[in-house]
C-alpha cells in the first residue's frame, strides 16, 4: 500500500486469535458502526470533519466512515483511511498480519490552533486510549465469531 506524506504519530498493535479473514470482517463491522460507538459522530460534528456518517461498504475505496474516507484497500491485508477537520489532516492505516492487527496514525496539525489541538489530543493521551479501545473492540468481535 502507498504510504502517506503526513508525519508519523504512533502505532498500536494487538494480537488476535482469529483468522485474518475474520479479523478483516470484524474491522469492517466495527468501523461501520462509527468506530464502535466511541462518540465519533458528535466529535466529528464539533471538529467539522468532512465525513460525518458512514456511506458505502465500510472497507471499500471511496466509502466513508465517521471522520474518514477509505483511500486505499487491500482486502484481508490493509486499509488506509484519510480525513481532515479544522485542526488536522490525518490518516489511519490498519495492517493485518497473521494473528495481529496494527493501526498506524499519521497527521499534520497546521497553525497555532492545530498545535493546540495536538497538545490536547496527544498530551492527554486521548488518542492512545481511543486507539487501544478500538483495537480491543475489533479483537473482541473477531474472536467472538470464530
Amino acid at each position: 500500500m502507498a504510504k502517506t506524506d503526513l508525519p508519523f504519530v504512533d502505532e498500536h498493535c494487538i494480537q488476535i486469535a482469529a483468522p485474518r479473514e475474520r479479523t478483516w470482517i470484524a474491522l469492517g463491522e466495527v468501523l461501520g458502526r462509527g468506530f464502535g460507538g466511541l462518540g465519533t459522530a458528535k466529535i466529528a460534528t464539533l471538529l467539522g470533519t468532512q465525513h460525518r456518517s458512514v456511506s458505502g461498504t465500510p472497507l471499500a475505496v471511496g466509502s466513508s466512515i465517521v471522520g474518514f474516507r477509505v483511500a486505499q484497500s487491500r482486502p484481508e491485508h490493509s486499509v488506509i483511511l484519510e480525513g481532515e477537520h479544522r485542526f488536522s489532516r490525518y490518516s489511519l492505516t490498519f495492517d493485518l498480519y497473521d494473528k495481529e492487527l496494527c493501526a498506524t496514525t499519521h497527521a499534520k496539525f497546521p497553525g497555532v490552533r492545530g498545535l493546540a489541538y495536538k497538545a490536547v489530543l496527544l498530551g492527554a493521551r486521548g488518542h492512545v486510549l481511543a486507539m487501544r479501545r478500538l483495537l480491543r473492540l475489533i479483537k473482541s468481535q473477531a474472536e467472538r465469531t470464530r
